[in-house]
């Protein structure tokens, strides 16, 4: 009986890591620039597979049982201040903003550097752009209700003109009492200017990405945007790398 159903967890294994290396032809990947060790170091079972792979659901839901009410509560007095604000000139001309898009209790938090368009129904990805991110974050088994995404930037523009520091500036503040509101496991921030923002450094991505920061205490990294990904695919592999950390951050590991 142990000699089955070690075999039956050999081939579960197998059936993942195959769908994994699948996603990643998908993607672009053609090599990866280093081993995973917390794949091999705990063996093939499919308790050491789950567990570093998918975040641990128990904090989810712990989360929304003890934060959602209080968490949906401090969202709309923030959104109500975020829709009367006039700190930048974008609030000035009357631009839209969008607060955010996702559940009360997510583990994973997502920047982007502003919302797309000056619309109610505002956007903060395309359709292609949003495509490659659920394929990224399902490569480590993060799912659609487990992130909550929000712009630095909250006005869009229809030209979907290039932020400016003073804008990115007037709403760093409700970024982040959005962030100390919601308390993600981890923060996870796509471009540099808004990685520059956060981190408060005015260093290249290239030296902003690939290690944890903290943000409030949260553990938070910075890697490429989607776009950035599809229009440059040589990105892909040190993107390959950041999610990979995030994987583990999310295991509740940082090494």
């Amino acid at each position: 009986m142990t000699d089955k159903r070690s075999m039956a967890e050999r081939l579960d294994f197998l059936r993942e890591l195959g769908n994994l290396l699948r996603f990643h032809r998908q993607i672009g990947l053609d090599h990866y620039p280093f081993v995973l060790p917390e794949l091999l170091e705990h063996g093939s079972g499919q308790a050491d597979l789950r567990s570093t792979l998918t975040p641990a659901a128990d904090h989810l839901s712990d989360r929304q049982k003890k934060g959602d009410r209080d968490g949906r509560s401090s969202l709309a007095a923030l959104e109500r201040e975020i829709n009367a604000c006039r700190n930048c000139p974008r609030g000035v001309e009357g631009a839209s903003p969008l607060t955010g898009a996702g559940k009360v209790g997510a583990t994973l938090f997502i920047v982007v550097e502003q919302a797309l368009a000056a619309t109610n129904e505002g956007r903060l990805l395309n359709d292609e752009d949003s495509t490659l991110l659920r394929k990224m974050l399902a490569a480590i088994k993060v799912s659609d209700d487990a992130v909550y995404m929000a712009p630095l930037v909250r006005c869009g523009t229809v030209e979907e003109k290039q932020t400016k520091k003073e804008e990115r500036t007037a709403c760093l503040d409700f970024l982040e009492r959005q962030i100390a509101c919601l308390r993600p496991r981890a923060i996870l921030i796509f471009g540099e200017r808004a990685a520059q923002t956060l981190f408060r450094r005015e260093q290249l991505l290239f030296h902003l990405r690939g290690k944890i920061d903290e943000i409030q205490g949260i553990p938070a990294l910075a890697t490429y945007h989607p776009g950035q990904l599809r229009s440059e695919p040589a990105l892909k592999q040190m993107a390959w790398q950041d999610l990979q950390l995030l994987q583990r951050i999310l295991a509740g590991r940082r090494n």
